[in-house]
């Protein structure tokens, strides 16, 4: 579950820009556990960016993904700031993603008989939400 539940409400708007299929998609969502998410895609502009922001009482996050992440606390003057390789625990620079990082963890579950962080479970639920801002 996202936020620690599930979406209660969707509100979506899909937009069309300079070519005729959907390119920009916009949702605000709540969630059962009263918080709400805010998700914007636009692939109009030419070139990707992946931005997101995290936000809860006395914590901020800022991420660029894949090189930063800027953690903000309460009691701090300045972020914590993680690399992705520092976030996947590697020295690899071409595992700035934690791609290699999740295919291992995905591996040691199934060798160790565990549930992996993400289910079939949670990807299912994450692709109803997305039919509900696509407006399936």
């Amino acid at each position: 579950s996202m936020c620690g539940g599930e979406a209660t409400e969707v509100l979506a708007m899909q937009d069309r820009f300079f070519v005729d299929w959907k390119n920009s998609y916009n949702a605000l969502i709540r969630f059962s556990t009263g918080a709400v998410g805010v998700v914007t895609s636009n692939r109009a502009s030419g070139a990707r960016v992946l931005r997101f922001e995290v936000h809860a009482r006395a914590l901020g996050a800022y991420i660029d993904m894949p090189s930063r992440a800027e953690v903000w606390t309460d009691n701090g003057k300045e972020p914590l700031v993680l690399t992705g390789a520092a976030l996947t625990g590697s020295a690899n620079e071409q595992d700035y993603e934690g791609t290699l990082a999740a295919h291992r963890h995905f591996v040691e579950c199934i060798r160790h008989n565990r549930q992996p962080l993400t289910s079939f479970q949670e990807c299912l639920g994450t692709m109803r939400l997305v039919e509900q801002m696509e407006g399936v």
